[in-house]
């Protein structure tokens, strides 16, 4: 009997130790709780955003266009700094692929898989297509770039001693026969050209049918022909500091203009933006000039999954500094520039967004709020 009444006390004395403890726990869990001060809110980033990005290694196709082509030497430039150690994630291999004819229609070789990232002009590819094609639809921005671009025609000495005249427009409106050179279908050379026939309702088959001609092919041969003088005109997309038109000035006598007011408002309507052109630039120009020019983004598939966008984003973005200096996309950007989508087009890819939003630039709407952090 004794032994009973003993097991019940010590069975009484247990549980009540077992209530106490529970009682005294989930006070100190409610109570005690600790959410972050508001400092530690402002300077840590959120575990969402820090767990963001590919982990393991990627393997990138770079797109650009061949020898000849600024783009091709700008490609690389940027996939030798990718490829540094740190950048991406261990192991990661960014190769570059020849397959652009030009950044007018970049779009479209996202679109079909050929590259999985690459610099683009998107004004005609992402709003009206392009030589027929149906705009893209599944291409998006990481970000958008600078650069130097400019739009110029640059006329034959030849030319413009027997003829007098000094533009592409001059032609067109006397409808007179001569021969323009420019870049292949697709690139933004040739998005200049059909943009500026079309300011005076015109097509090229209607310049064609009162005897001119247009040859389309690569800058080197352009630049060539004008030299030669087998073309009397180039109409071209080129950057302040183009080797090529600063050779051509040195070695032929040739004229540069830019283009009327008519011109200008007809290219600003259709994606366009406007640059100015200073004065002694290539030593032809006597006073500042407004140039039309089309923006330079970086855009992917709309299907390259979230954590490699967003990798690849912070990559571009993180080495804007050693990277200025050689690489014109990346030079004198601000983020308010980057996450512009009027010069984008298309819009930014999801996974470039994010990271966006985890360093302050972009707010949970996808609003451009502020600066960020000190890169640019």
């Amino acid at each position: 009997m004794n032994k009973r009444i003993a097991c019940c006390i010590l069975a009484v004395l247990m549980m009540a130790s077992l209530v106490a403890c529970g009682n005294s726990a989930a006070p100190q869990s409610s109570a005690e709780s600790t959410a972050p001060t508001a400092s530690t809110a402002d300077s840590a980033p959120s575990q969402e955003g820090a767990t963001r990005g590919a982990t393991g290694p990627l393997a990138v196709r770079y797109g650009s266009a061949g020898t000849g082509n600024s783009d091709y030497a700008e490609a690389g430039t940027i996939i030798n700094h990718l490829n540094s150690e740190g950048i991406l994630p261990a192991g990661s291999n960014v190769t570059q692929e020849v397959v652009l004819s030009g950044l007018g229609s970049a779009a479209y070789v996202i679109e079909g898989g050929l590259a999985d990232i690459c610099r683009s002009q998107n004004a005609l590819a992402a709003t009206r297509g392009v030589e027929g094609r149906a705009p893209v639809t599944k291409v998006r921005a990481l970000m958008a770039a600078s650069g130097t671009s400019i739009s110029i025609q640059v006329i034959s000495p030849d030319f413009r001693n027997k003829t007098g005249y000094t533009s592409v427009e001059d032609v067109i409106t006397d409808e007179f026969a001569c021969t323009i050179v420019t870049e292949d279908v697709g690139s933004t050379d040739y998005t200049v050209m059909l943009y500026l026939f079309e300011t005076y309702g015109l097509t090229f088959d209607d310049f064609y049918a009162w005897g001119g001609k247009i040859v389309f092919t690569d800058n080197n041969t352009a630049s060539e022909m004008i030299q030669d003088g087998t073309a009397d005109i180039m109409v071209t997309h080129s950057t302040l500091a183009s080797s090529m038109v600063t050779e051509l000035c040195m070695t032929t006598d040739v004229y540069l203009a830019s283009f009327s007011d008519k011109v200008l408002d007809y290219f600003t309507q259709n994606g366009f933006a406007l640059r100015t052109i200073p004065a002694g630039t290539f030593d032809r120009f006597e006073e500042d000039v407004l140039s039309p020019y089309v923006g330079i983004s970086f855009i992917v598939s709309e299907d390259m999954d979230f954590d490699t966008a967003y990798s690849l984003t912070k990559a571009l973005i993180e080495s804007a500094a050693p990277l200025r200096e050689v690489s014109t996309s990346l030079r004198n950007l601000t983020f308010e520039h980057c996450v512009n989508q009027e010069i984008t087009v298309v819009p930014l890819h999801e996974g470039a967004v994010a990271y966006y939003q985890d360093i302050g630039v972009l707010d949970a709407d996808g609003k451009y709020i502020g600066e960020g952090p000190g890169i640019y």
